[in-house]
């Protein structure tokens, strides 16, 4: 942020990853991903990339999908997930996190999110 810019007083991250991706690393490879995702895509699979990414030093709210798919031989296993994030991938030291039976792409049109957020 720009010196001097204000900053928030809590940030709100829905279905973020803030770990490596189980799907990133899975598709890292494919054509079409890195065609439709470039470097944010490659970013996504690279732990040490991930992981160098500062957290801003507020409050924090985590709110993750877990309505995705299970299955053993898929990329998240059996870990709950929001079909295109895991829960592991979502936590973040220091925040406080919200798990919501929703889907990744719907986290952010879901009505208990926004009622999280309106009541933060």
């Amino acid at each position: 942020m720009p010196d001097g810019a204000p900053r928030p007083a809590h940030l709100f991250l829905l279905g973020t990853p803030n770990h490596a991706s189980h799907l990133a690393k899975r598709l890292r490879h494919s054509p079409l991903y890195r065609l439709l995702t470039g470097d944010s895509g490659q970013l996504l699979a690279d732990a040490r990339r991930v992981e160098a990414i500062r957290a801003l030093d507020i409050p924090t709210t985590v709110v993750a999908g877990v309505a995705g798919p299970r299955h053993p031989k898929g990329p998240f296993g059996q870990e709950p997930n929001d079909g295109v994030v895991a829960l592991s991938e979502a936590r973040l030291e220091g925040a406080v996190l919200h798990r919501l039976p929703a889907l990744h792409t719907f986290l952010m049109n879901s009505a208990r999110v926004a009622d999280l957020i309106a009541s933060s």
